[in-house]
């Protein structure tokens, strides 16, 4: 299933990882494209889950102007 989560932060994150982790397609809105370019390139989330690594996989993470663009998602889930 395709699914949006809304917020970068810690909630967000750590369900995005969980879903993702049963093998959906999920897609993470964060507002400041550059706290979203440094989880996707470090993968990890220093500020809100420091330690936890990432997986990719089935999980990707935008910032505001693509939001339209390339989240076309089934179910969005806000967690913010």
């Amino acid at each position: 299933m395709k699914i949006a989560v809304i917020g970068d932060g810690g909630w967000g994150t750590a369900t995005a990882m969980l879903l993702s982790s049963y093998g959906h397609d999920v897609c993470v809105w964060g507002p400041f494209a550059d706290y979203v370019d440094e989880i996707r390139s470090t993968r990890t989330n220093p500020r809100y889950l420091k330690g936890v690594e990432i997986e990719l996989a089935n999980l990707g993470y935008i910032s505001l102007p693509f939001l339209g663009q390339r989240c076309r998602r089934t179910i969005i889930l806000c967690a913010v």
